[in-house]
């Protein structure tokens, strides 16, 4: 287990301290505007990142979005020029992005633990709770 799980550890921690924990896979939404081709060009280069936040700030609150999802410094992942740096990773996500009309599908998990002295109620209450938050539409971001 890394820090780069934090499910696994959440997952673990529970079973070590015996919590309860419940746990839910769904789909996020991550919607982006509408991005041209310098956008996507300069989403490449973190050196033109201080002018795109003052040029156009809707294209770079999208960028930010793309960081939180990857969690990699710019400048590293930059100077990756492996199938896992930055260059590959912006072509790749433009092609995602676009293919779903300006939205993200995202992979996700919600996980909700209680003390082990919880009411019981309190147990029994949270698969239909966390059903109804999955399913009411509070999964799309953006």
């Amino acid at each position: 287990m890394t820090i780069d799980d934090p499910p696994a550890q959440i997952q673990a921690a529970c079973a070590a301290n015996t919590l309860p924990l419940w746990t839910s896979e769904f789909v996020t939404r991550l919607r982006f505007g509408p991005l041209a081709d310098d956008e996507w060009r300069t989403f490449k280069d973190p050196r033109t990142y201080d002018a795109l936040a003052a040029a156009n700030p809707a294209a770079y609150e999208d960028l930010k979005r793309l960081y939180f999802i990857v969690q990699r410094a710019p400048a590293e992942f930059a100077a990756d020029r492996s199938a896992t740096g930055l260059h590959t990773f912006v072509d790749e996500i433009r092609g995602l992005i676009e293919e779903n009309h300006g939205v993200l599908p995202l992979a996700d998990r919600m996980q909700v633990f209680i003390r082990v002295d919880s009411a019981p109620l309190l147990g029994e209450l949270i698969p239909e709770a966390i059903a109804a938050s999955i399913s009411s539409g509070t999964t799309q971001m953006g």
